[in-house]
């Protein structure tokens, strides 16, 4: 039998239900922003037949795909593969999970879904695709000319393409911080910024701890998803190690 967990709290619903074309969602540790990009790209991917009526995915020209990416292949497989893979081992919808190449090919007029490490060979696993759908976490730290000259691009003739691009601040000099502010001049650009709490399953004592064990400047960038001019760095010297 297949079901999965698509629950979402308050805060991941209000990005799951929002239109725009490109998204993107800036919050603490542990908000669950993993957990909304499986639930946003499976649901899609599932119900493609009656989202893109009349639009064949074989007919194309160019493979038209569902790109789930991280900075790098080893990141992707840890923290976004496994639950993809989990959600849909037992999918009637999905013919194939490639464990190989990272794809899970789905039956009828479905596009696949491809795994990437964004900052692999210059983003060469996003080229000559057609992106319907992108999901690419830790944006921070994945390389701005992937995501300007090649995924942006890819999704330019893909009718109804949308982009979810998530992370942590890591500073204004950031390629993350020029797309949280795209909103501004952007109509088809929104952005969010929710801390650690907003995920009510994170207790307030968790919190408190964190806020106490961290440097106040840590604690703003990582739990409280505040950006400041240039991001926490850590330095080590015999063993002992100072945040900055």
């Amino acid at each position: 039998m297949f079901n999965f967990d698509a629950s979402l709290h308050k805060s991941q619903l209000e990005v799951f239900n929002d239109p725009q074309k490109f998204q993107v969602l800036v919050c603490g540790r542990r908000f669950g922003k993993s957990h909304l990009q499986v639930t946003k790209h499976v649901i899609d991917c599932l119900m493609f037949p009656k989202l893109m009526p009349g639009y064949n995915v074989k007919q194309q020209t160019m493979e038209t795909a569902v790109l789930v990416g991280m900075p790098t292949l080893k990141q992707a497989r840890k923290i976004l593969w496994k639950p993809l893979v989990k959600t849909l081992e037992n999918c009637p919808y999905v013919d194939k999970i490639s464990r190989s190449d990272y794809t899970i090919r789905f039956k009828g007029n479905r596009p696949d879904i491809i795994l990437a490490g964004l900052n692999d060979n210059a983003g060469d696993r996003a080229r000559g695709l057609k992106l319907w759908r992108v999901c690419i976490d830790e944006v921070q730290d994945v390389r701005p000319s992937v995501i300007d000259a090649v995924i942006i691009p890819a999704m330019a003739d893909t009718p109804h393409s949308r982009a979810l691009f998530t992370g942590t601040p890591k500073g204004k000099n950031n390629h993350l911080y020029n797309l949280f502010t795209m909103e501004r001049d952007n109509d088809d650009w929104k952005s969010y910024n929710f801390p650690t709490w907003t995920n009510p399953l994170i207790s307030k004592d968790e919190v408190e701890r964190a806020r106490k064990r961290l440097s106040p400047r840590l604690f703003s960038q990582e739990f409280e998803a505040q950006w400041k001019e240039s991001p926490v760095k850590l330095r080590c010297n015999g063993g002992v190690c100072q945040f900055l």
